[in-house]
């Protein structure tokens, strides 16, 4: 996966633990990790969507331009994120 991506899971809400995986994310393996340790213990919100980045790959990650968005279920069964099922 290029430097210039990066991944960002949105705020929850509702009776989540404070420790749902939000945030920006520039690898993709540590936000599969992350996505399938908290699924494993409390499952995952419904409707819940990784919105995927490409940016100028600065250290900021400026300039980022919305790919789309994926599915976090979809992500979690094929352990990554396939870039072929982002949708904007």
């Amino acid at each position: 996966m290029p430097e210039s991506i990066l991944y960002r899971v949105p705020e929850v809400e509702g009776d989540w633990p404070d420790y749902f995986p939000s945030g920006t994310f520039r690898e993709e393996g540590r936000l599969v990790a992350r996505l399938r340790a908290f699924s494993d213990h409390h499952g995952l919100p419904k409707g819940l969507f990784i919105h995927v980045y490409e940016t100028d790959a600065t250290p900021l990650g400026i300039g980022r331009r919305h790919l789309g968005s994926v599915s976090a279920g979809s992500v979690l069964m094929a352990g990554k994120i396939d870039l072929q099922k982002v949708r904007a």
